[in-house]
C-alpha cells in the first residue's frame, strides 16, 4: 500500500469509528423467517427418526409374533437326521 491509500484508510476509520446503523425491518423479518424454517427442519428430522423407530419396532414385534412361538422342545434336535 502506498501512502495515499493509508491516509484514505485512516480518514474512513476516523469518520466511521462510532457509526452504527439499525437493521431495517425487512432484515428482522428475514431473520425471523430463517429461524422458523430451521425449527421446521428440526421437527421433520425428529418425525423421520420416530417413523424409522416405529417401523423397526413393528418389524420386531411381527417377527416375535410369527416366529417367536416356534420354539424347540427341550430334547428336540435342531436338524432332522438325514437318511
Amino acid at each position: 500500500m502506498n501512502l495515499n491509500e493509508e491516509k484514505l484508510d485512516d480518514i474512513f476509520l476516523e469518520k466511521l469509528e462510532g457509526f452504527t446503523k439499525a437493521p431495517s425491518p425487512e432484515s428482522w423479518e428475514n431473520i425471523r423467517l430463517q429461524l422458523i424454517s430451521k425449527r421446521k427442519k428440526g421437527r421433520i428430522l425428529i418425525y423421520r427418526v420416530l417413523a424409522v423407530a416405529a417401523v423397526l419396532a413393528l418389524a420386531m414385534i411381527a417377527g416375535w409374533v410369527f416366529y417367536g412361538h416356534q420354539t424347540l422342545k427341550p430334547n428336540q434336535p435342531l436338524v432332522e437326521k438325514a437318511i
